[in-house]
Formats: C-alpha cells, sequence, structure tokens
C-alpha cells in the first residue's frame, strides 16, 4: 500500500504532476499564457471535442481538445508520467478527475488545450476505499497535549470511558502534514501544513504503525491531520430546518449561538438503553464507582438496575465483566455512535440536551457541527462538572480523513 497516497488523491493532479504543469507549453507557435485547471468532469460532447470541468473552485470551464492535445490518462498515486497512458476524448467520463493547462484567455470560443490529464473516477474511488481502510486500521487519533519542538515529537492524549492513552508522536522531515481549513470540517480542503503550526489542544490524526514499548506508546508518522475543534454539552433553543442551522446553548458558557449542519456533519441518536450504559460508563470513569447515573431518571420498562430494553446489544450479550466486578458495555463511544441511527434537525425540540462537536468559529467563521449527538441525557446526568471523555477526539474517529 502507498503509505503518502491520502495526500496524493487529496490533492489529486495539481501535486502529483506540479512540476510537469509548470514547464513550458510545448504547443507550436508563438509563446501563449496558460493556467492549469483541476477539477472533475461533468459533460463531454466527443464530436465537438470539448469538455466541461467543473474545477475545485467551483467554477464551470469548457476545455478544448483538437489534435494538438496531448491526452493522457494517470493511475491514482503516480508522481510522474512514467505509467501514463494516451486516451481519446471518448474515453473520458462524468465525474472523472482531470488536470487542464489551457490558454489563459476567456475570449471567443475555448481555444484547445495543450495537455489534459486524466485519473478515471473509477480508479479514484478503489484508491480512496484502500485509503480509508489504511486511516481506519493504521489511524490514530486524539488531542495535542504537548510539543517538544526540538525533537519534533508531539504527545497525543486520547481519553475514552475506559482509559486515557498517551502517545509519543514522531514526526520526520518526511512526513505530510496537512491542516483543516479554518471553519471546514472536509478533509478534501485540508492544506498543507508545517510542524510550526500545530498547537496544543489540536485535534490530531495520525496515519503509522503504533509501537507499544515498556516507556510507552511511540508512531512514527506518515502523514498527520490537524484541526481546531472542539466538543460541548448544549440544549436546542430553535430549529431553521430550511436553513439546516440550530440554535443551542452552551451548558457550560450560558452562551447561545447557531450551529450550522453541512452535508458532511453526522446526527445521531442514541437509543435509551445504549446511553443508559454509556452513562453508567462516564460515571464510573469518574468516580470508580459503579451503579447507574445519580441522576438518571429511568424510563421504559427497565426496573430493578437493568436499563429500559433489556441488557446492551440485546439479549445474551453485549456486555462483560469489568475489574471491579459490574457490568460495562462491549463498545467503545465511537463504536456506539457508528451503530446508532442518524436523525435529521428537524426531529429535534426545544430544550432537548446534545453533545456537539463543531469547528470553533474562530472570527467570523460560522460554527460548522462534525457531530450531533441526542438522547444524551443519562451521559449528563453522569457528568455535572464537563464531559470528561466525551470531551475529547471521538468525533474525529467517526470522520475518518477521505
Amino acid at each position: 500500500m502507498v503509505k503518502r497516497s491520502a495526500l496524493v488523491l487529496t490533492t489529486g493532479l495539481s501535486v502529483v504532476l506540479g512540476t510537469l504543469l509548470t514547464a513550458p507549453s510545448t504547443t507550436q507557435g508563438a509563446a501563449t499564457a496558460e493556467r492549469r485547471l483541476v477539477g472533475k468532469v461533468t459533460s463531454t460532447d466527443v464530436e465537438q471535442g470539448r469538455l466541461t470541468v467543473e474545477t475545485d473552485q467551483g467554477e464551470a470551464v469548457t476545455v478544448g481538445i483538437d489534435s494538438s492535445t496531448r491526452c493522457m490518462r494517470v493511475p491514482p498515486g503516480e508522481k510522474d508520467l512514467a505509467n501514463a497512458v494516451p486516451t481519446a476524448i471518448a474515453d473520458i467520463s462524468l465525474g472523472d478527475r482531470v488536470l487542464a493547462r489551457v490558454p489563459a484567455s476567456t475570449s471567443g470560443p475555448p481555444a484547445a488545450a495543450s495537455l489534459v490529464l486524466v485519473m478515471p473516477r473509477a480508479d479514484l474511488e478503489q484508491k480512496r476505499q484502500q485509503e480509508l481502510a489504511d486511516w481506519k486500521a493504521r489511524g490514530t487519533v486524539g488531542k495535542i497535549a504537548s510539543i517538544d519542538a526540538s525533537a519534533r515529537e508531539v504527545t497525543l492524549v486520547a481519553q475514552s470511558l475506559r482509559e486515557t492513552k498517551t502517545t509519543i508522536v514522531a514526526v520526520q522531515s518526511e512526513t505530510g502534514i496537512r491542516r483543516y481549513a479554518p471553519g471546514s470540517i472536509r478533509f478534501q480542503d485540508a492544506r498543507p501544513s508545517s510542524f510550526e503550526e500545530l498547537k496544543v489542544g489540536d485535534q490530531l490524526w495520525v496515519l503509522g504503525e503504533r509501537q507499544e514499548n515498556p516507556e510507552g506508546a511511540r508512531i512514527e508518522a506518515e502523514q498527520l491531520v490537524a484541526g481546531a475543534f472542539r466538543n460541548f454539552a448544549a440544549t436546542v433553543r430553535g430549529v431553521e430546518a430550511g436553513e439546516s442551522t440550530l440554535r443551542v446553548k452552551d451548558l457550560e458558557t450560558g452562551k447561545t449561538f447557531s450551529v450550522h449542519i453541512v452535508e458532511e456533519s453526522v446526527l445521531r441518536r442514541l437509543p435509551e438503553r445504549m446511553a443508559w450504559f454509556l452513562g453508567m460508563a462516564l460515571e464510573r470513569s469518574k468516580t470508580g464507582e459503579g451503579g447507574p447515573p445519580r441522576n438518571f431518571r429511568r424510563g421504559g420498562s427497565g426496573r430493578g438496575g437493568r436499563p429500559p430494553g433489556g441488557g446492551f446489544g440485546g439479549a445474551g450479550g453485549g456486555s462483560r465483566p469489568d475489574a471491579m466486578g459490574g457490568r460495562r458495555p462491549n463498545m467503545s463511544f465511537q463504536e456506539v455512535l457508528q451503530r446508532a441511527p442518524r436523525f435529521s434537525i428537524d426531529e429535534l425540540k426545544p430544550g432537548e440536551p446534545l453533545i456537539v462537536s463543531s469547528t470553533t468559529g474562530e472570527g467570523d467563521t460560522p460554527i460548522k457541527a462534525i457531530t450531533v449527538v441526542a438522547g444524551v441525557e443519562p451521559l449528563l446526568a453522569a457528568g455535572p462538572g464537563g464531559l470528561g471523555p466525551l470531551g475529547g477526539s471521538w468525533s474525529m474517529s467517526i470522520n475518518v480523513p477521505q
């Protein structure tokens, strides 16, 4: 597996073949100023020799192709044209990624591009799935607790309902580093960054082999993706479904503000019995005591200290004895969220409690939701002093960079 391919796929042809495209044009005739377009194909016209490309900046551009155009198909992950093969406009499909070098002038009919490089959509999707599996298998997420600039090491802390893990992340000169754009939760928008831009408190995705040593866990980072995000408990003050916006009151600060739900936002509602068990685990993680949350009023059919609806995950399983002789969920909070049902914001009612993970909304940048979790009354009742382990980086664990 190509270990650095996540960066290659995300930035696409513009990085992989950037050196080639800054070279002088090979088009015959007088030298002509050119510009580079990177985007996806939205239509093709074989008879007219034209492509319509939606650039990564959202511009729709018609690209001409004639006998002078060098048109090549490039496999994802390639860094040069050694494995590129000639292709024709008829072989280009909707959704393919292309990089075209076209005349800078926009007046008159579209002039022919001197070069068009194509990454087929099917190849990109296969590559994306491979990379997604790699991030899930070898990715580690946590919050930066400290930075050792001289050693180029980061101390990463990942807090769960069961334990706190500390990992030393070694950042090499060849480590690919990216940072989420301000106000964005899209990995595709992450921009190239540097070790010097990492900050204490950042949430950090690390791709690399985790080594468990006697002195502690360590990762030699191949890729880093950093971002400034926050988790907080809130209550619903209002819902503007048409605007995909929630008005919420932060339970810690008492401030009321808007949170925007975007296409990448994940909205999950915890089933009552899941929330009950998680409340128990959260209280135990804070106090070391067993039993249900002290402030949780059980509903439904739960009786005799049992959660509503029976055992976690169904009868006869789903939980296991812990070191204190009690029972606890067999899944982490991230795994629970992945299995919890989705909901839409128009289902929320004023006063309903939520746990929200979002961008920080620095300056005039609007706050955008990464994850919104409803059905959290038992969790908030178990942790009135704050979110505790739920204030960590769990939200990024269900938004794997891709």
